[in-house]
């Protein structure tokens, strides 16, 4: 992928922004996001929904010592022994990341489904805890701006 500012420059960036103010919404006014930042919060929601994401194997040695060591200290040296027969099968675990929403890192059309995907998601996941003048709001954003791509 080209590094070029002329790459950069074809995401609109007022589409960017909008899905900020989104994530702005949902840290303003749904429970669940209030301890995250604006972008924080589109990631969250990115995780949830999947939109825009890839599922990577990961080492699973550090998870299981962590694992071991917790059980140790919890239950005893006997958990440990136990979980050790069992768990070092374990070598990789599937991890769902998410892409980056940086312009350099993803063209306007894959950013257009990403706000697609997670405007669905936060619509069936969160809109009904939305105070009604806020939901009102919340569509109103990703209705004009539906309107605005189609056009």
């Amino acid at each position: 992928m080209s590094t070029d500012w002329r790459s950069k420059a074809s995401r609109n960036a007022a589409f960017h922004r909008l899905a900020h103010v989104i994530g702005h919404l949902l840290v303003d006014n749904v429970e669940a996001f209030r301890d995250l930042d604006a972008h924080a919060a589109l990631k969250q929601v990115q995780l949830e929904s999947g939109i825009c994401c890839e599922m990577v194997e990961m080492d699973a040695s550090p998870v299981i010592a962590a694992l071991l060591d917790a059980a140790e200290a919890v239950l005893g040296a006997g958990a440990r022994k136990v979980l050790v027969g069992v768990l070092p099968e374990i070598r990789t675990i599937p991890v769902k990341v998410a892409q980056s929403l940086a312009f350099d890192s993803m063209e306007e059309e894959e950013f257009a489904t990403f706000f697609r995907g997670i405007t669905a998601w936060i619509g069936d996941h969160y809109a009904h805890v939305m105070l009604d003048d806020v939901r009102a709001d919340y569509w109103r954003m990703v209705n004009a701006r539906q309107q605005g791509s189609a056009a």
